[in-house]
């Protein structure tokens, strides 16, 4: 087993799961039951075991719900509004677990805060553009 097949049963658990909302914990949980059904694995390797599961969970998540990188696949789109992402995360304290739910989840304050995330993802996207659109006119590299 690599690490892409790792990835792969990560994507499956959040398949199977599908619900209203989506915790990396969880979606470890699941993976390590599909893993693992009988438990005859040693402790320490089933704890091991959560731990990376666990880590490539939020990885998947981040990248489904909550992408801030523009080359990634455009987030899951919700089934009935076009523009709306299937999932977003919640707004959650410090050292807490990332929770992603539904947007008809989300209370008023996960929602501006979904807001002003996404809003400072572009605008420093624009910066960044804007920034290398100057520097490539002054030397004479503008399209």
């Amino acid at each position: 087993m690599n690490l892409d097949s790792l990835r792969e049963l990560i994507r499956q658990s959040i398949e199977r799961n599908g619900q209203d909302r989506a915790r990396p914990s969880w979606i470890a949980n699941d993976a390590m039951e599909i893993a693992d059904p009988e438990k005859i694995s040693p402790v320490i390797v089933r704890y091991a075991a959560h731990l990376e599961f666990k880590q490539i969970a939020r990885e998947e998540l981040r990248r489904r719900f909550a992408p801030e990188n523009p080359d990634e696949p455009e987030p899951q789109q919700h089934p009935l509004f076009e523009g709306l992402q299937a999932m977003y995360p919640r707004r959650v304290q410090e050292g807490e677990e990332p929770e992603y739910v539904r947007p008809e989840l989300l209370s008023k304050e996960d929602v501006s805060w979904n807001v002003g995330r996404i809003r400072k993802c572009a605008n420093s996207l624009l910066r960044g553009a804007d920034s290398l659109e100057a520097w490539a006119r002054e030397r004479g590299l503008a399209a």
